[in-house]
C-alpha cells in the first residue's frame, strides 16, 4: 500500500474543490511513485484506493484524519517502509523524509525535529530543528522515528515566533481504519 494526505486531492493540490472519499475511484486513474532522491518515475500502476471511512482533509477532525491509502498490486518493486509500532514521548527524535524547497544542502532528504505530542484534535505534532525550511509540496511525505519507521504522514507547517512546527496524522490513528477497509487475505 501506499498512504499519502487526501487533502492532496482538493485545493491544496491544484483542484477547484475537495474530493471525497467515496468519489476517489471515479477521480483518480493511476498512482505514479517517485524516489525521493530523483525525479526518475519509479512506478505506476492503476490506482486501487481503501474506502477509509470518515476520511477528511487537515485541519478536520475524524476517527482516521487525512489520510488517502491506494493498494499496490502484487509485483511492484517499491521501497516500503514500515509503520511504527513504538509509543513516542514528547522530545523524541523524528525526521521529516522529504525534497524541501531551499535552506537545505543538496541531497538531503531527512529534516529534523522533536515530537511535541499529539494534540486534542488528534493530529501529530513537532518542532522541526530547522525553522527555515520551506514545507511547500511536502504534505503526504512521511514522518519516521529514530528506527526509520514511519510514525505519521506529514499535512502541514507554520511558522510560529521563529519556529517551525510540523502536523501530521498519527499511523496510530488510521491504522485501524486501514485494517477494516483491507479486504481479507
Amino acid at each position: 500500500m501506499t498512504v499519502t494526505a487526501i487533502h492532496l486531492l482538493g485545493p491544496a493540490g491544484g483542484l477547484s474543490s475537495q474530493v471525497s472519499a467515496v468519489e476517489i475511484s471515479n477521480v483518480v486513474e493511476t498512482v505514479s511513485i517517485f524516489r525521493i532522491a530523483g525525479d526518475e518515475q519509479e512506478q505506476s500502476f492503476p490506482a486501487m484506493p481503501y474506502q477509509l471511512a470518515g476520511a477528511v482533509p487537515f485541519p478536520g477532525s475524524s476517527t482516521n484524519g487525512d489520510v488517502l491509502v491506494f493498494a499496490v498490486p502484487d509485483g511492484t518493486a517499491l521501497d516500503a517502509i514500515e509503520f511504527s509500532t513504538e509509543a513516542l514521548q514528547p522530545g523524541d527524535p523524528v525526521w521529516l523524509a522529504a525534497h524541501v524547497i531551499g535552506e537545505t544542502p543538496e541531497g538531503q532528504f531527512l529534516h529534523q525535529g522533536r515530537f511535541l505530542g499529539i494534540e486534542d484534535d488528534g493530529y501529530f505534532e513537532m518542532e522541526f530543528s530547522n525553522a527555515q525550511l520551506d514545507l511547500r509540496a511536502t504534505s503526504g511525505a512521511p514522518i519516521v522515528n529514530k528506527s526509520g519507521h514511519v510514525v505519521a504522514v506529514n499535512l502541514a507547517g507554520m511558522q510560529v515566533e521563529g519556529a517551525l512546527y510540523g502536523y501530521g496524522n498519527p499511523v496510530k490513528r488510521f491504522v485501524p481504519g486501514l485494517d477494516e477497509a483491507m479486504p481479507d487475505e
